[in-house]
């Protein structure tokens, strides 16, 4: 067997046991959280997720400049986290499904939505790294909570 042969049907092996292995996670899934099932509570969960990664970017930024705020991340990890769970839940795990198990629709839905959230997380890195770089050029005395650390240790070493 040839090494093109061999690699074309590992991939086939692997792509049937990741369907079978979809199908069992599906079935186990499906009975969960029927009353959610609609498209008010879908969209609801669309929102209170979105919402929290906005919290979260908004926590990320204020921690920054008053530290103790990042006990809110707590606050933050349970929202997405159960909402991701629960939206995930009740797509029935549709995001993950392969290729043969959705309708004509739902790849092309899944494909927008890829493209979207990859568009999203690129602005967002770009930002992200723009105000770190803008963050370390100016150095930490400019921070509020490092200039009273500077005063302590610079009135420790005068001692």
């Amino acid at each position: 067997m040839n090494p093109v042969t061999a690699f074309s049907s590992r991939i086939n092996v692997r792509l049937r046991d990741r369907s079978e292995r979809w199908r069992r996670r599906s079935d186990a899934v499906s009975p969960r959280l029927s009353g959610w099932r609609t498209p008010h509570r879908t969209r609801l969960l669309v929102r209170t997720y979105l919402g929290s990664l906005a919290l979260g970017t908004v926590i990320s930024v204020v921690q920054v400049f008053w530290p103790p705020v990042m006990l809110a991340w707590l606050l933050f990890t349970v929202i997405s986290l159960a909402s991701w769970t629960m939206l995930r839940t009740v797509i029935n795990i549709r995001d993950v499904a392969p290729e043969e198990e959705l309708d004509e629709y739902e790849p092309e839905v899944l494909r927008t939505w890829q493209v979207t959230a990859y568009g999203w997380l690129v602005i967002l890195a770009m930002v992200a790294s723009t105000f770190m770089i803008i963050l370390g050029a100016a150095g930490p005395d400019h921070r509020p909570h490092h200039r009273t650390v500077n005063r302590l240790s610079s009135t420790a070493t005068a001692r």
